[in-house]
C-alpha cells in the first residue's frame, strides 16, 4: 500500500509541476492585459519542427512548452535574389531583401544589390488563437523563424523566449514577432538576437 501511495503522490508532483511550468509568470499590462493564453487548457511539450509548428496553428487553448532549441535554419532553402542597398553600399550598410517588391516601389532610387538569404526567417511560425507559448529556464530557443500573430488571432502569451537568426544582415530579413490584426497579445521577456 505504501508503494501505490508513493507513486500516486509522485503522478500528482509531476502533474502540478507541469501545470505550474505552463501558466505564465506575472502580470500583464496594456494591450496585452486580458491575455489569458492557453489558461486551462492542455500542455505540450513540442519535440521536433512538426510538433511545433502543427501545436501552434490547432485551434482551442493550448499551453506550449519549450524546453529545447528549435532550429528552423535552412529548412527552406536559400534564395539569390536582387534586393538593394537603401542606406548605401558603404561595408558598414545594411542591404534589404526586395519583399514585397519594396526596393522596386519605394527605394527606386536605392543601388541594386544582390542578396542570399535563408528562406525559413522569411516565412514565420503562425500562431492561432488562445495559446500560451512558454521557455522553460534557458531552453526556450527558436532559430530561424520568428512568429506572427494575425489575421484576428486573439489571446496569445509569448514567454521567456530567445528568437535568433533571422537574416539580421538584411532589412526584411524576418521578424521575431510580427502583430497584425491581433488582440490580447502578452510578449513578455523575449530575447533577439
Amino acid at each position: 500500500m505504501m508503494f501505490k501511495s508513493s507513486l500516486i503522490l509522485g503522478a500528482l508532483t509531476a502533474l502540478l509541476s507541469t501545470v505550474n511550468a505552463a501558466a505564465a509568470v506575472g502580470k500583464p499590462e496594456g494591450f496585452g492585459s486580458k491575455a489569458t493564453g492557453g489558461g486551462s487548457g492542455a500542455t505540450v511539450t513540442p519535440n521536433t519542427n512538426t510538433e511545433l509548428t502543427n501545436y501552434l496553428r490547432q485551434s482551442g487553448p493550448l499551453n506550449i512548452l519549450i524546453t529545447k532549441t528549435f532550429d528552423f535554419r535552412n529548412t527552406e532553402g536559400t534564395a539569390t535574389e536582387t534586393g538593394c542597398a537603401p542606406y548605401g553600399t558603404g561595408a558598414a550598410c545594411q542591404l534589404a531583401i526586395n519583399a514585397n517588391n519594396w526596393c522596386n516601389n519605394y527605394q527606386k532610387s536605392a543601388p541594386k544589390a544582390s542578396v542570399t538569404y535563408d528562406k525559413a526567417a522569411t516565412n514565420p511560425l503562425m500562431v492561432s488563437s488562445d495559446k500560451t507559448v512558454k521557455g522553460v529556464g534557458r531552453s526556450g530557443v527558436i532559430r530561424g523563424k520568428g512568429f506572427r500573430i494575425a489575421g484576428g488571432t486573439n489571446n496569445v502569451i509569448l514567454q521567456n523566449l530567445e528568437i535568433r537568426d533571422l537574416n539580421a544582415q538584411y532589412v526584411w530579413g524576418g521578424d521575431a514577432v510580427t502583430l497584425d490584426g491581433s488582440s490580447n497579445i502578452w510578449v513578455d521577456h523575449i530575447k533577439v538576437r
